[in-house]
């Protein structure tokens, strides 16, 4: 991702079954989380009909990923959508403020219940994957690089407040 939160793709794509395998597996702990934790409805768009939302993505959260895939599982959104999340996350009212401190923590959160999710799912197959501690950026200008050559799976999803986008950057090690 570079300049105003917008993010370019530069990494080319996996095998179609693997690039399947692996965004069926994100979209499920995905909906876990949403199903749990998120009292939010959100739907899953098609990426080739996706557009990034007008103002970039301001708000990501990322997670390492490292055994059988090595690489970084990161949710992009605008603030909106991270706001809406936060809320619904603390199950504040509407008329609630949130602070931006409580936005980022959310976020990380949500990223961190996803890739634990991701990881189970992976595990419940035979895979040997670990993640680390997640990580929150926030700005309106900010680059997120993964190494270079990583294949890329990307899934756009809209909330009412928005849209945001789910990337899962990785090499595979075995």
């Amino acid at each position: 991702m570079r300049g105003r939160g917008i993010v370019q793709h530069r990494a080319h794509f996996p095998g179609e079954e693997e690039t399947l395998e692996l965004s069926c597996q994100i979209q499920s702990a995905l909906g876990e989380v949403f199903g749990t934790m998120i009292p939010l409805d959100y739907s899953v768009l098609e990426r080739s009909s996706f557009t990034t939302p007008e103002g970039g993505y301001n708000v990501s959260g990322m997670i390492g990923i490292s055994g059988r895939y090595q690489g970084m599982l990161t949710l992009h959104c605008p603030k909106p959508v991270a706001q809406s999340i936060a809320m619904a996350l603390l199950m504040l009212e509407p008329d609630e403020p949130v602070a931006d401190e409580d936005t980022r923590d959310a976020i990380g959160e949500l990223v961190n219940m996803l890739a634990g999710g991701f990881k189970t799912r992976l595990a419940d197959a035979g895979m040997d994957v670990n993640i680390s501690v997640p990580t929150t950026i926030a700005g309106r200008a900010y680059s997120i690089d993964c190494f270079q050559g990583a294949n890329c799976v990307s899934i756009p999803f809209r909330l009412e407040a928005g849209c945001f986008l789910i990337e899962f950057k990785y090499k595979e090690t075995a």
